[in-house]
């Protein structure tokens, strides 16, 4: 706390611009406010959310809280206008952000605060509004009066200091929202819509929106409605639902892509069913050789038939009807995506038709039509709802979007229209706003998500689908069946699960805000972050092609440096002006498949026909997507494992029970040949891993060889000495291709791979199951070779999403990669399915990505703690790998200590810091020889001079405020360049090759401080600089360099709490161990020395570096 008011002396006497002081004032009152509301388990989407919540939990005085909220306010306006407050509004800030931590943290003010505050008076806001039409207001509901029926809210604008008063079911108004008002608490952000003010100030508004960033699919809302009424659970149960592809469903799949062959055909290449259905088949390759119900040739011939009804009348329809209902298929846009933050929805259209400021909108189903020209309640709702959404995406009436379902089983009327419904509208966005009651209370509490869940009954559901209906009732039975700590388990990862769902959709400040950043944040803060590529120039336009792709122009040098990698999904929208967000158009969800200094090449998810809108904008722009449908995989991992019906290989896995022991035989057969590449104590670790019987893990510290040499060796002795069909699996695309280079090395036949083109090395590509399927003659041959490959690859997210496979091959050995940075609830789905499992990792490593607090994420209940289970956001690799340890499981686990990638004196901190001295040397000569450049007539204690001699070294740097985020230090940005200057010029007298790739690395902690690093570089005219590779801590993980220079890049105390990152045993700094494990030869540090130094590990490093 004392810090904050240190920080507030040190800004106020800062010889800088009051814009700088104003925007550091700004981040100070961020750093409060995220420190208060840390261990706080409710949501806040936004800097204005939290506020909000702390001056009235503090009971701060509104006049005071009203400024905190211009402090948020003035803020974006400096930043994106580049307005310039007066001396006046600065010291408004101070003063009110001074007093307010005299409140919130229960202390006086420092005399030293005391002495500086400004003697000026607040000034006074506006009075409140009466008597005006509003089209939307945003608010957070502050109290509710349940008695009276209002609402009291701050308004997000915050032109008055005093609360709004909201009235809710007024009949014929909004009296269909009071259902999910019942559902509010306080906090809680609401979109309030065509509200009218009367001449009392009370806001009466026809629509709630209820956490408007949180988006709702179309799809999902529209399955809680069936003819004989409407069910919010409905879309919690989709989540669960741990069924396989249907027939039906695969159907539906087809009867799209042959909308999609139709729509691009082209006189010359028109579209046949007999083409068009083969390609189904290299689309659908395990869909196709794992449906039961079309294993038998009768019942195969049968579908066939089946699907070229469908074709027939997709193509009449395209073909004839469109025509008739003036749709022209030059003007149509295949699945074309659309946010609306209005409404709270997000969407993806069958196709869509512009014709001039006109739309239809045509969603195609294949399932059983409505008898004449009707249409199921499901559908309509959700064409209705994608009329609400384009409505507010291009800002134009509900006359001007004519929604339609194209049946594409029926045998006549197949395009039937919709109707809209203002009453239905309310009914639906109700429903919508049900659905987001829900989805936080599962984030709320494991308690919330137990009671959530247990609404999943039988009477609930009785007018609803036969499917519907089973579903529920096997969801309550395998709940009523599982052990009370099975429950447990169950509901604490559920809460978890979807805490970090609503933060990777709305994050919880307003610098996380995950996808809802797209329109939540400025322009000015992602660039600054560098979290947008934009004014990008189309200048190949291949959006037609089979593989459809789009390659820019990078246009603004502004833009040189940014956060994106190849295969980082992204989300592509027109942007010809700065004021241009993904709300106003459609989008593209495109993969980056190369990206280069002057040029960028995306790959499309459909083939587009319609060129137009490519042609009708000048700059685009790209911003992060977010992968939704990974968390459903998640949900439906952690049901599965509930479903799974061996009760002792789930007590196995959960660390009730011990794993079997092995029998060792007694006589030791000789190790094959190419087990000489090991050293006895990996050998000895593969040969215990291959006589465990129902797990084994292998903890493989830096430069231990556990890729490299241990994995690819445990494999080939897997081929080679039994029958095994073995699935490899690893975090990452990179670690795979790691895994698929060690196999094809060590030739041991032939393997699947199941992932992507793009996310797959050239020279693997061949592996993958749609390139094998695109080369066999028939379903036999296909599930022919499936059946005679043993073994498979591929990420946990691809392996997680084709549950398909795991009914087609029985696998005797999974073996996990990486496995210390994957969450429990993404691999606990996985594992019973196979019968033995290995997992490898190092738990003093980077961990698993969770992005919710530690303290949140922490496990209170006694018994899920007896089981290792203490902090949901560990890996399940580090609970075991602990629990084994605890229980003398030795026969379970084992480590790796011997390295071969570092110096001894560059192992020797992590050495005696992390791994309790248990690293030792492989041994090699280099490890142990002196450092000995030859310096020339550099002077000893000269920079070439220290170089050439120590391989650690520690130089001192003054703090810079040169970045208004102070995620910047010009002094260590233009060290970096000196040092690498020396280093070039040592390597050039010594006769020694420079290669930027393999001899220097760069690491820093902040994006601001590499884009700072790489200008400097550059304007040094350093040759080959854009091979130097400069990241963040978090890429370089499985990375080394002969030469590692960190730059931490601390320029404020408050920055030591994200630079440091400790495990559970509070002693491991797993970053600072990352690191410093980088380096093969030599470790430079860059520093404030006196920050640093608070921090006890980053103290004994520098003591260490100085020695």
């Amino acid at each position: 706390m004392l810090d904050f008011f240190e920080l507030l002396i040190e800004i106020h006497q800062e010889n800088t611009s009051l814009s700088e002081k104003y925007i550091k004032l700004k981040n100070v009152l961020d750093e409060v406010s995220k420190d208060l509301t840390k261990n706080i388990g409710l949501h806040f989407s936004s800097f204005f959310a939290r506020i909000a919540f702390l001056t009235n939990q503090h009971q701060i005085n509104k006049r005071i809280a009203w400024h905190l909220q211009q402090i948020r306010l003035l803020s974006h306006q400096i930043l994106r206008k580049g307005y310039q407050p007066s001396q006046n509004e600065y010291d408004n800030a101070f003063k009110s952000l001074a007093e307010s931590l005299t409140k919130f943290y229960q202390v006086g003010m420092p005399p030293e605060v005391a002495s500086i505050l400004p003697l000026t008076d607040f000034f006074a806001p506006l009075p409140k509004v009466i008597g005006k039409s509003i089209e939307k207001v945003r608010v957070e509901v502050i109290s509710i009066d349940w008695k009276n029926e209002i609402l009291y809210c701050l308004a997000e604008s915050n032109e008055s200091e005093e609360q709004i008063s909201v009235k809710y079911n007024l009949p014929t108004i909004n009296d269909e929202f009071t259902p999910s008002i019942k559902k509010l608490w306080e906090g809680a952000q609401l979109n309030l819509l065509d509200v009218q003010i009367d001449e009392n100030g009370v806001y009466i508004p026809k629509y709630f929106i209820l956490e408007p960033d949180y988006l709702i699919d179309v799809s999902g809302i529209a399955e809680c409605f069936q003819m004989k009424g409407t069910q919010p659970l409905a879309f919690l149960l989709r989540k669960l639902e741990v069924q396989g592809l249907t027939l039906s469903q695969h159907l539906g799949n087809i009867a799209n892509f042959f909308l999609d062959e139709v729509l691009n055909q082209t006189d010359e290449n028109p579209a046949t069913f007999e083409n068009s259905f083969l390609k189904t088949f290299q689309l659908y390759p395990i869909e196709y050789t794992s449906l039961k119900e079309i294993e038998e040739n009768a019942d195969f011939k049968s579908f066939m038939g089946n699907a070229n009804l469908h074709f027939s009348n997709i193509k009449r329809t395209v073909e004839q009807d469109f025509t008739k209902f003036g749709i022209n298929n030059e003007n149509c846009y295949i699945e074309p995506s659309f946010f609306s933050e209005k409404y709270g929805l997000q969407g993806r259209l069958d196709l869509l038709h512009q014709r001039n400021n006109k739309f239809d909108i045509i969603e195609l189903k294949s399932g059983k039509s409505v008898p004449n020209s009707d249409m199921w309640l499901n559908h309509r709702i959700q064409t209705q709802l994608y009329r609400l959404m384009l409505q507010s995406v291009f800002q134009t009436e509900a006359r001007q979007i004519n929604p339609a379902i194209f049946y594409s089983a029926a045998s006549g009327n197949n395009l039937r229209f919709a109707a809209s419904f203002i009453s239905e509208e309310k009914e639906m966005l109700n429903i919508r706003n049900l659905i987001v009651a829900n989805e936080f209370a599962l984030a709320t509490s494991e308690y919330q998500a137990r009671q959530v869940i247990g609404l999943l009954r039988e009477s609930e559901f009785q007018n609803f689908s036969p499917f519907a209906l089973e579903s529920v009732v096997h969801i309550q039975k395998i709940l009523a069946v599982a052990t009370p700590l099975e429950k447990k388990y169950f509901y604490a990862f559920v809460n978890f699960l979807a805490k970090e769902h609503q933060l990777g959709k709305v994050g919880d400040t307003e610098f996380s805000q995950g996808l809802s950043a797209l329109w939540a944040k400025s322009f000015e803060d992602k660039a600054n972050s560098f979290e947008i590529l934009y004014d990008l120039q189309i200048i190949d336009n291949q959006s037609y092609s089979e593989s459809p792709c789009l390659i820019f122009k990078r246009t603004n040098p502004k833009n040189d440096f940014v956060n994106f990698r190849e295969g980082d999904i992204g989300i592509l929208y027109p942007r010809d002006t700065p004021e241009t967000t993904a709300l106003q158009n459609q989008i593209f969800k495109c993969t980056i498949e190369k990206i280069e200094k002057d040029s960028i090449k995306v790959r499309l998810r459909y083939k587009q026909k319609n060129q137009s809108f490519f042609e009708k904008y000048n700059y685009w722009a790209i911003e992060h997507d977010f992968l939704e449908h990974s968390f459903n995989a998640m949900y439906r991992g952690l049901f599965s494992f509930l479903e799974c019906p061996l009760k002792e290989k789930k007590e196995v896995i959960l660390g009730l029970k011990a794993p079997a022991k092995p029998i060792i035989p007694e006589e030791k057969t000789p190790p094959p040949p190419y087990f000489s590449e090991l050293n006895p104590e990996s050998a000895g670790i593969v040969q215990k891993a291959m006589q465990a019987k129902d797990y084994f893990l292998i903890v493989g510290p830096p430069g231990t060889g556990k890729t490299s040499r241990l994995l690819k060796t445990l494999v080939k002795e897997l081929y080679n000495q039994t029958d095994s069909i073995i699935l490899l699996i690893a975090y990452t695309n990179r670690a795979v291709d790691e895994i698929c280079e060690a196999i094809s090395e060590h030739h041991l036949g032939n393997f699947i791979r199941i992932g992507s083109e793009l996310s797959t090395k050239p020279e693997f590509r061949g592996h993958l199951l749609d390139k094998i399927a695109s080369q066999v003659k028939n379903r036999a041959e296909l599930r022919e070779k499936i059946l005679q490959t043993r073994i498979f690859v591929g990420t946990l997210a691809s392996i997680s999403g084709k549950n398909e496979l795991f009914n087609l091959k029985k696998f005797h050995i999974a073996i996990i990669d990486e496995a210390s940075q994957i969450l429990e609830p993404q691999i606990i789905g996985i594992l019973p399915k196979v019968e033995k499992f290995i997992l490898i990792g190092d738990q003093k490593q980077l961990p698993a990505i969770a992005q919710q607090a530690p303290e949140l994420s922490k496990v209170k209940d006694k018994e899920l703690i007896e089981i290792g289970l203490t902090n949901r956001r560990n890996s399940y690799f580090e609970r075991l790998f602990n629990l084994c340890q605890k229980n003398e499981w030795t026969w379970a686990y084992d480590m790796l200590t011997h390295q071969g990638r570092m110096h001894a004196e560059i192992m020797a901190f992590a050495n005696e810091f992390f791994y309790e001295g248990k690293l030792k040397l492989i041994p090699a000569d280099w490890q142990i020889e002196r450092l000995s450049f030859n310096a020339g007539a550099y002077e000893k204690d000269s920079l070439a001079g220290l170089l050439a001699v120590k391989r650690l070294l520690f130089f001192p740097t003054p703090v810079s405020h040169t970045d208004i985020d102070e995620k910047v230090n010009e002094f260590e940005a233009l060290k970096v360049v000196e040092i690498i200057q020396a280093i070039r010029h040592l390597y050039s007298q010594n006769n020694k090759d420079f290669v930027p790739e393999k001899t220097l690395g760069v690491i820093t902690p902040y994006r601001n401080q590499i884009a700072k690093i790489r200008h400097e570089l550059e304007k040094a005219g350093i040759a080959d600089y854009e091979r130097i590779t400069v990241d963040t801590v978090e890429r370089y993980q499985g990375s080394q360099r002969d030469i590692i220079i960190i730059s931490f890049c601390i320029n404020n105390i408050l920055q030591m709490r994200n630079l440091v990152s400790l495990a559970d045993d509070d002693k491991t700094d797993r970053k600072l161990n990352v690191a410093i494990t980088r380096a093969r030869q030599q470790m430079i540090f860059l520093g404030n020395e006196n920050l640093l130094s608070k921090n006890q590990i980053y103290r004994a490093l520098i003591d260490f570096a100085k020695k």
